[in-house]
């Protein structure tokens, strides 16, 4: 899939020298493979010669968007919200729980994937919130669990 339909899940939610995706390939069977590359780490005096793992979280967050968007708009998963209400309340996500290995060193401006999937979906929660789970595979591995609002007036 071509790096235009980047935007549609993650524009307006950083700055776009910030993102780390490039594109998102959509696999027949609902996951999501998203395709990073990362500038240098910055933060050292000393360059590191690798991605940080602040890098590489910040690369999960942005491919759970990518995949949650996906599965919402493809209607691979049933969730209590439309696409375009993702698209509005997405930044009220709150991200409760990730049990992640980090399982390969990368190297700046080499492209780098991870394979998204929908595990779950728990639409009975407290509050107005419901927790989509996904499995990641590729230089993380693990799950993530993220509570996303009902409606864009949850918040």
């Amino acid at each position: 899939m071509s790096p235009a339909y980047v935007p549609e899940f993650l524009e307006g939610l950083y700055r776009e020298d910030k993102v780390h995706t490039r594109s998102v390939e959509l696999l027949d069977d609902g996951r999501c493979r998203v395709h990073f590359i990362f500038a240098p780490y910055d933060r050292t005096v000393e360059p590191m010669g690798h991605v940080g793992m602040s890098q590489m979280h910040e690369a999960l967050v942005e491919g759970l968007y990518c995949s949650i968007g996906h599965a919402i708009q493809s209607g691979s998963v049933e969730t209590p919200i439309d696409f375009q209400t993702f698209l509005r309340t997405r930044l009220q996500a709150l991200f409760m729980r990730e049990n992640v290995q980090f399982r390969k060193m990368l190297r700046p401006q080499e492209e780098a994937t991870l394979t998204f999937a929908v595990r779950e979906v728990q639409t009975k929660m407290r509050g107005a919130y419901y927790a989509v789970t996904c499995v990641v595979e590729g230089f993380l591995r693990g799950e993530v669990e993220c509570w996303l609002p009902m409606t864009a007036t949850t918040i």
